[in-house]
């Protein structure tokens, strides 16, 4: 094609760029930033085989790379050389699933001691931020109400649960998200109909 090299870095381009677009928006671009890396190593490869064949069009492959300079830094692993140590706006985050803390709804005494961990970890983090996937919260329970313990120790947090029901006795299952820093908005960039899949945020002072 006449024009491939230049239709090529215009897509490139384009891809590199809903990177920015943010997760609040009504459009789900932003989950383009998921193939970049793939179009990071597509990029590479275009760059080798224009300067292999010597073709002048392929300098409009730089124009991707400049843009996706920030990926590649953040993929690699080098972005701390090359930032400067500002400690006044460091924080720590904990991501991890906590897989509905492997307990049954028939929720009693005789559960595994490593649920009492994960209710230690929750209840009294280390680290400043944390969200968890698959968390259930038993309303009936006193160990197990980790939404009203929570609530009960002044912690800022958003729970982003199934929809209500009519029974109190019902688990919440959802998305978790606690902060040491005040919360001054929060909300799901999505929700599924099944009310299990969901994305959440919170925007907070830090």
């Amino acid at each position: 094609m006449k024009y491939f090299n230049i239709i090529a870095a215009v897509l490139l381009s384009l891809l590199y760029l809903t990177g920015s677009i943010p997760p609040t928006e009504r459009y789900n671009l932003w989950f383009t930033i998921f193939v970049i890396p793939v179009a990071m190593a597509a990029n590479t490869v275009l760059v080798i085989i224009a300067a292999i064949g010597r073709k002048p069009t392929g300098l409009f492959y730089l124009l991707p790379m400049v843009i996706g300079v920030p990926y590649f830094l953040s993929t690699m692993g080098i972005k701390s050389y090359f930032q400067r140590n500002e400690t006044n706006t460091a924080f720590t985050l904990l991501n991890y699933n906590i897989a509905n803390f492997r307990i049954k709804e028939n929720f009693n005494a005789n559960n595994p001691a490593a649920a009492a961990d994960l209710y230690e970890l929750v209840l009294n983090p280390e680290t400043d931020v944390q969200c968890y996937q698959e968390f259930i919260n038993y309303p009936w329970s006193k160990e197990g109400n980790v939404i009203k313990r929570l609530t009960e120790l002044n912690r800022h947090f958003y729970f982003s649960m199934e929809p209500e029901t009519d029974h109190m006795d019902y688990s919440r299952l959802g998305t978790l998200i606690i902060s040491k820093f005040p919360i001054i908005s929060s909300g799901d960039v999505l929700a599924g109909e099944s009310g299990f899949n969901r994305a959440s945020y919170i925007d907070v002072v830090v």
